[in-house]
């Protein structure tokens, strides 16, 4: 069934009234848009200003304790071994195993400041009660949809996700 449509008979009002409807949405996508384009710029800049902080990050690292510090950086890059007391590290300057004992590690939150979505904190590191580091911490935390989970916990959304250097390969 075919409408026919006779525009020499439309009302002129009704023409004018849906011409200022149309205008009133293009005005309101533009908002739109321009909103969109502040929150994805600013956004961006703070990420880009994090990704600059995290190639700072292992040069603002003290170490107070060069030996604990070999250690530790040894034990995250998996240069350790195994034996029937437990894993170790082997040092070469003090030309003994040193075994891991997780008890005796304390990581203290000195200070945190927030800088928009950007968190730097700075830890003290100990062993066995010695201070071997002060270490600068980066972290930047976003909103959105984020889908997780696997087939055996199930999916699940969550809607604020952070992100730390080592997540972005720093």
């Amino acid at each position: 069934m075919s409408k026919d449509i006779r525009t020499n008979e439309a009302d002129l009002n009704l023409v004018k009234k849906f011409l200022a409807y149309a205008n009133c949405a293009d005005a309101s996508y533009a908002l739109i848009l321009f909103i969109f384009l502040l929150i994805l710029f600013n956004g961006c800049s703070q990420y880009d200003k994090f990704k600059e902080l995290c190639e700072k990050e292992s040069s603002q690292t003290t170490i107070h304790n060069e030996c604990y510090w070999e250690i530790f950086s040894n034990r995250k890059k998996g240069n350790t071994q195994h034996d029937d007391k437990g894993e170790y590290y082997y040092s070469k300057k003090l030309n003994k195993k040193i075994y891991f004992d997780y008890q005796k590690a304390k990581y203290i939150n000195v200070s945190q400041k927030d800088i928009g979505k950007i968190t730097d904190t700075i830890f003290e590191a100990y062993y066995d009660n010695i201070h071997y580091a002060t270490i600068h911490s980066y972290s930047y935390s976003r909103k959105g949809i984020f889908l997780g989970g696997d087939e055996a916990n199930g999916f699940h959304f969550y809607y604020e996700k952070t992100d730390y250097c080592k997540d972005i390969g720093y």
